[in-house]
């Protein structure tokens, strides 16, 4: 259930990131951070 989700805020930012607005590196900056916040809330849920 949460790897569908992930992977749905995954396709989110893989979206904006097509916009020339969003430069890759920070595009991956977002991604990083996006992904230390769900580590966080998982080790909250264990």
């Amino acid at each position: 259930m949460a790897e569908s989700t992930e992977a749905g805020l995954l396709e989110d930012q893989s979206a904006e990131g097509d916009s020339p607005a969003y430069p890759p590196n920070e595009r991956a900056i977002g991604l990083r951070r996006q992904i230390e916040q769900w580590q966080q809330i998982l080790q909250k849920l264990e």
